[in-house]
């Protein structure tokens, strides 16, 4: 009896792409509701996740922080930021770098 070699069969894993500190830029911060994005209150806009993930700073301190990437329609335009709370109740805000 012959046996036949299996190909190496390796899954594929959907990782998030991370994007690195130098990649996005602190845009604002604020407590919840507060917070004026693109010209509008980003609190007002239903976010959306985008799967990727970016590696920030804290505007002040330099410590690393790794915040989720949304996307949001802001009159039929597709904006996305970086968006987490760095503290107990302020959110800070980062755009992309391009």
């Amino acid at each position: 009896m012959k046996i036949k070699k299996l190909k190496n069969i390796t899954p594929k894993i959907r990782i998030p792409r991370t994007l690195s500190p130098k990649s996005w830029k602190h845009e604002a911060s604020g407590t919840q509701g507060n917070v004026t994005l693109f010209g509008v209150n980003i609190f007002s806009c239903g976010w959306k996740l985008t799967g990727k993930t970016a590696r920030v700073q804290h505007p002040n301190h330099g410590h690393d922080f790794k915040f989720p990437v949304y996307s949001v329609d802001i009159d039929g335009s597709q904006k996305e930021f970086a968006a987490g709370q760095m503290n107990h109740s302020v959110w800070s805000f980062f755009l992309p770098k391009y």
